[in-house]
């Protein structure tokens, strides 16, 4: 197995950061319990303005971390989020797509280590699901037809 210097040496001589949040840093966002996540103070105005809209129309909110750099994101991208059977199912969701290249501290704040990451949500905010890898259309159809399914408010039982 190899030792975590000589990855930090590789992806240095890269020409990357090598500096991965710690094992609690990572895990501060997953838990077992639904968690609702909270917007930094310093989130850009794209992202503020999708949870409002969202909480103001009752709809789940999908966050899709993402770079350009990233083969497994690109895929998601091309083979899933735009099939037209996801593409249609995702309509009754606001989407924000977080470029990690050009918003890591989104990333930093929600323990995202690895892309893609997707959180799935209600439109209050709590964390209903999350996929973290490349997932073809098919089983990405069946995860959004489950959070859809999933009560909106779980404080009244709003759908």
């Amino acid at each position: 197995m190899a030792q975590p210097e000589l990855f930090r040496a590789a992806i240095s001589k890269l020409g990357y950061e090598a500096n991965a949040p710690s094992r609690k840093q990572s895990e501060k966002i997953v838990s077992t319990q639904p968690s609702k996540i909270k917007i930094p103070t310093d989130a850009p105005k794209f992202f503020v303005d999708a949870f409002e809209k969202a909480r103001g129309s009752h709809r789940p909110v999908i966050i899709d971390f993402w770079a350009t750099w990233c083969a497994a994101c690109l895929q998601m991208k091309s083979e899933t989020l735009e099939h037209p059977d996801v593409a249609k199912a995702l309509l009754a969701f606001e989407v924000i797509y977080v470029d990690l290249d050009k918003y890591p501290a989104l990333g930093e704040a929600y323990g995202v280590v690895a892309i893609p990451d997707l959180f799935f949500m209600d439109h209050t905010g709590t964390i209903v699901d999350r996929l973290q890898n490349f997932e073809p259309p098919k089983a990405f159809l069946a995860r959004i037809q489950k959070v859809l399914n999933q009560p909106l408010d779980r404080d009244t039982g709003d759908r």
